[in-house]
Formats: structure tokens, C-alpha cells, sequence
């Protein structure tokens, strides 16, 4: 269990989950990947985004596309 998450996690919490860990806020992440920081706080909370912009989120936290939305805590 980690920040209170375990097992298959969603993708808005695995996005939330994995910037945590990397010590990244919201405002961080969107000043790193340029989007909005309201985009940036759906995609936590109930927006999918596209690939474009789901492969800057994952090149700013330095993982894979999988590693940020699919993930899985035990």
C-alpha cells in the first residue's frame, strides 16, 4: 500500500500517485510539460489525455507511458 493506494490503480490515480513520488506538485508538472494546470488536475481527477500529451506527462516524471497510468501497488 502506498499513499493509501493499492492494487489495479485507475489511470488518474496512477498519474497522481507517480508524481507524488517523484516530490512534483500540479504546478510543477504543468510549468515542466507546458499544460494547463486545470488540465493537469482533470487528468488526476477524471480526463484521459491523449497520447501527446500522456507521452510529455511521462517524459517529465522520467518514466514510460505504462509506468505513469498503469499501474498496480501491493
Amino acid at each position: 500500500e502506498v499513499l493509501g493506494y493499492h492494487g489495479q490503480l485507475d489511470t488518474f490515480q496512477s498519474l497522481r500517485l507517480t508524481r507524488i513520488e517523484a516530490g512534483m506538485t500540479s504546478t510543477e508538472l504543468s510549468r515542466k510539460t507546458g499544460i494547463s494546470i486545470n488540465n493537469v488536475s482533470r487528468y488526476e481527477i477524471d480526463v484521459i489525455p491523449g497520447m501527446v500529451y500522456a507521452h510529455k506527462i511521462a517524459q517529465a516524471l522520467g518514466k514510460s507511458i505504462e509506468e505513469v497510468f498503469f499501474r498496480t501497488v501491493k
